[in-house]
């Protein structure tokens, strides 16, 4: 038969094992009161982040398709002004042409050989004509590149 000593033993050990489930027991409680609480908190704090992030992203897309808008305004006025300049380029390149003629000054009175100076009058006049064609195309691409960075300077202007 165990001692008293022993039972006693044993007792405190059952009584201490209680006390320690049973204060076990009442944290876990109030830990999950918190919990749920922190829980609670964190779901409100969450739904209003998506909140923001939904109304940023709404935004983000109205501004995008009026960019998108004035993109297409500018894009629109820039081929105009692309075009008005090439008809005007064009039809003062004809008046020109049509009253100046030649590019080689005609041949003196009296000549011998009116196709002939110190120079070859036909290839002269290609080797001109092709030098006039290269200036044009140059002025041409200028024309164009001042044409888009007016366009960018309205639009720098504007702000998108």
């Amino acid at each position: 038969m165990p001692s008293l000593a022993l039972i006693r033993l044993i007792a405190l050990g059952i009584a201490l094992a209680a006390a320690a489930a049973s204060g076990a027991y009442a944290m876990h409680r109030h830990d999950k009161i918190d919990y749920d609480a922190l829980k609670t908190q964190y779901d409100q704090f969450m739904g209003g982040i998506k909140a923001i992030g939904k109304a940023a992203q709404d935004r983000a897309a109205a501004q995008q398709k009026a960019d998108l808008a004035k993109k297409e305004q500018a894009d629109a006025e820039n081929a105009r002004t692309h075009a008005a300049d090439a008809v005007t380029i064009a039809s003062l390149r004809r008046q020109r042409d049509s009253a100046r003629g030649s590019n080689v000054p005609a041949a003196a009175p009296g000549s011998s050989r009116p196709d002939l100076a110190c120079f070859d009058r036909a290839a002269l006049e290609s080797a001109l004509g092709g030098l006039l064609a290269e200036i044009r195309g140059l002025a041409d691409e200028g024309t164009a590149a001042t044409v888009d960075l007016n366009t960018a300077r309205e639009w720098a202007k504007k702000g998108p």
